[in-house]
């Protein structure tokens, strides 16, 4: 009977391209002390950040990406001294351009002179980030078939089949970012020059292999 052994293998692929969009973040609350006013605080400014994003040039509205309405106390951990001072809704929401310094500046210019007055932050994206990590999955199963084919060359054996691919995992490094870019920045527009984006996708492999003839 032909003996068989098991070559395992953990290896990472990598992947990267340029940045093609920016992603825009966007934050903005409204707190006052009745409910419908808090909500309507919060549409206009919502209304107002999508009219400036038109005016700047934007094909597209930003869309919600968290929404939250809590209540207002005062001393809220002193049961006695507390008081109910309202309401604060909050709205995060995004949007997407594509690398422009020049779209990027008006979108600065309208949300800065609207009466919306959010919190924003940038990050460079991929857009098709799927074929990016496509490819650093296949870079990964290759690396891994490379390095149990030498361990098996090195041990007089020659690889057979596959038994087991485990997909372990993945991380994306995104080079270059700007957050939290408050009012006080937004007099001019920040200059922006984006790094590439790498993703690394992990897997554990299996081979069974027997001695060579």
């Amino acid at each position: 009977m032909e003996q068989v052994a098991e070559i395992t293998v953990k290896s990472f692929g990598n992947a990267s391209a340029m940045p093609d969009g920016i992603n825009i973040a966007l934050s903005v609350a409204s707190q006052m002390k009745d409910y419908p006013q808090t909500i309507d605080g919060l549409n206009t400014k919502v209304s107002a950040i999508n009219a400036a994003l038109t005016r700047a040039g934007c094909a597209e509205p930003a869309v919600t990406k968290a929404y939250r309405v809590s209540e207002v106390w005062s001393d809220k951990y002193d049961a006695a001294k507390r008081q109910f001072q309202g309401y604060k809704a909050t709205q995060k929401l995004g949007v997407t351009i594509p690398v422009n310094n020049v779209l990027l500046g008006r979108v600065f210019e309208e949300l800065s002179s609207s009466d919306s007055q959010p919190d924003i932050g940038i990050t460079f994206v991929v857009r098709d980030h799927d074929a990016l990590e496509k490819d650093a999955r296949v870079n990964a199963v290759i690396k891994a078939k490379e390095a149990a084919t030498d361990l098996a060359d090195a041990s007089g054996l020659r690889l057979m089949a596959v038994k087991s691919i485990d997909f372990t995992g993945s991380s994306c490094s995104y080079e270059a970012d700007l957050s939290h870019l408050y009012q006080a920045d937004r007099a001019s527009t920040p200059e922006v020059t984006p790094d590439v984006i790498s993703q690394e996708e992990s897997v554990l492999m299996v081979w069974l292999a027997s001695p060579k003839v």
